[in-house]
């Protein structure tokens, strides 16, 4: 099954680049010649075609190979351009995290950590976000474990490749709008592959990775696997089962509604306690309170009753995301409500 998934991505990789490949063969990125630069160095460092330098003397009809004088310009075609490896920044980290690095010892991720390509992250009793070059951010819940499969960037022409391989628990995504032609992003599992272009979107895997639940909030994603793929809109979600077609798409539950009906309130002691409306089609209810400032994740739990307290937090300004889930594990849209933690807490519910 690894195999196939592969193939697929592969596949999946080339139908969705055909149309951007089109334009790009139409298009010269071009490069300032400096001092010690040659056909061979640039081929190296921008092209992986190894008969780059033969193309590259034709393409500019480039006299002497061997000395290119700085400040001249040389025409690359965007088409043959590759993208350079890059990391990925950890912006917050809470609770028990590990980062797994080839050929070395798990370390405690920390907030100086750099991912690179093959890396590995794996929340256990904790949280963690990361950032990557393009300012897209991916939060991880408690125990899920993510391999940075593909992170690759070329300045020249801001285009982008990252691929996270999900190996278990839950993410979101929240990728910025992709501009550069040929770019990526994808968060793949056993069961499918979702590939999106600038969204806020939920992937979960579970079932010992059989299965692959993909939750569109703003955006659209597409999601494949080897049976077909399916375009998912804002609003809704898909389960994917590993061998199994593709199903039509649900739509996610709604914000449950806060039973406070004033606008603000304020409570003169923890803990802090929030009821809401019992949802129908809810089985249980998922709960999240991120540091305003820093977007930290610093708590986290399901409930299966309408309620959710909070006994104690630190001065400062934060915010609450309640979510219903449905038997299928399907969470729905958020509702926000603002905690502002003083003398006496407060807090707000907002869309």
């Amino acid at each position: 099954m690894k195999f196939k998934t592969q193939l697929f991505a592969s596949v999946l990789l080339v139908l969705l680049t055909m149309v951007a490949q089109a334009e790009l063969e139409n298009e010269d990125w071009l490069y300032t010649v400096q001092e010690g630069d040659s056909v061979w160095s640039l081929c190296k460092t921008y092209v992986s075609d190894p008969l780059c330098w033969m193309k590259l003397v034709e393409y500019n009809q480039v006299k002497k190979p061997k000395y290119l004088p700085p400040g001249s310009t040389i025409k690359l075609p965007r088409a043959w351009l590759k993208p350079q490896a890059t990391t990925a920044k950890v912006v917050s980290v809470n609770g028990e995290v590990l980062l797994h690095k080839q050929n070395q010892s798990d370390q405690p991720l920390t907030l100086d950590n750099e991912l690179s390509q093959g890396d590995e992250v794996e929340t256990r009793i904790g949280s963690a976000t990361l950032k990557f070059e393009d300012g897209s951010q991916l939060q991880l819940s408690h125990h899920t474990r993510v391999h940075m499969e593909s992170l690759l960037f070329a300045s020249y022409d801001q285009r982008i490749e990252t691929r996270i391989n999900l190996a278990r628990g839950r993410v979101r995504a929240m990728v910025e709008k992709i501009k550069a032609q040929g770019s990526h992003y994808e968060i793949i599992t056993p069961a499918a592959i979702a590939a999106v272009r600038g969204t806020d979107f939920r992937v979960a895997s579970s079932d010992n990775n059989q299965v692959m639940i993909t939750e569109v909030v703003e955006g659209q994603v597409n999601v494949a696997n080897d049976q077909g793929a399916r375009q998912l809109p804002a609003g809704f979600a898909l389960r994917a089962v590993v061998g199994e077609a593709l199903p039509q798409p649900v739509s996610l539950l709604p914000r449950v509604q806060i039973i406070e009906t004033k606008k603000k309130m304020k409570a003169a002691a923890f803990p802090m306690v929030f009821n809401w409306q019992p949802m129908k089609g809810a089985v249980k209810y998922s709960s999240q309170v991120f540091n305003a400032l820093s977007q930290q994740l610093v708590l986290e739990s399901q409930v299966s009753q309408p309620s959710f307290s909070i006994a104690e937090l630190p001065a400062g300004n934060y915010f609450l995301k309640i979510r219903a889930v449905d038997q299928f594990g399907v969470e729905g849209f958020d509702r926000r409500i603002k905690l502002g933690i003083q003398k006496n807490p407060a807090f707000s519910a907002v869309e």
